[in-house]
């Protein structure tokens, strides 16, 4: 299954990841979400079709809450690229981040356990391999939307 090809509209993809339209197009310009890598297509100039995987993205990318989000996109854009070039996501990779969600300083790990040991007291543990898993089985049973 190709989970690159688009095929939600945008308020489709609002309405799965539970962001607002003004956070959504701040990404966008601001190129925090990979287009061209997870499935965008410019249908008209004013219209565009995104595949599962931005929502699950745009999901992700709320759980950090600080100003610095350049580490967090790397590690972020890291755990997606091995989803993308295997189509089998790892239920257990996770993203610490520490200062409750707010510092630059995170790391990708291929499971909780591994997260839980190295990162300090104070993180939060983004469940990347959980929603991605989500995401894809919402597009394979499409009458269930389950957030």
């Amino acid at each position: 299954m190709n989970f690159t090809k688009p095929i939600y509209s945008k308020s489709e993809v609002l309405e799965l990841a539970g962001i607002t339209s003004s956070q959504f197009n701040n990404w966008m310009i601001r190129g925090l979400i990979p287009r061209s890598a997870l499935g965008f297509e410019l249908v008209k100039i004013t219209k565009a079709k995104y595949s599962a995987l931005i929502p699950a993205y745009c999901k992700l990318m709320t759980y950090h809450t600080g100003h610095n989000r350049k580490q967090f996109i790397k590690e972020l854009n890291k755990a997606f690229d091995q989803f993308i070039s295997s189509e089998t996501s790892n239920e257990h990779l996770t993203i610490g981040i520490a200062k409750f969600g707010s510092s630059a300083d995170c790391g990708l790990f291929q499971n909780e356990g591994q997260a839980y040991a190295l990162c300090p007291k104070d993180s939060v543990f983004v469940p990347v391999g959980r929603v991605i898993k989500q995401f894809i089985e919402n597009l394979k049973n499409p009458t269930q939307h389950s957030q």
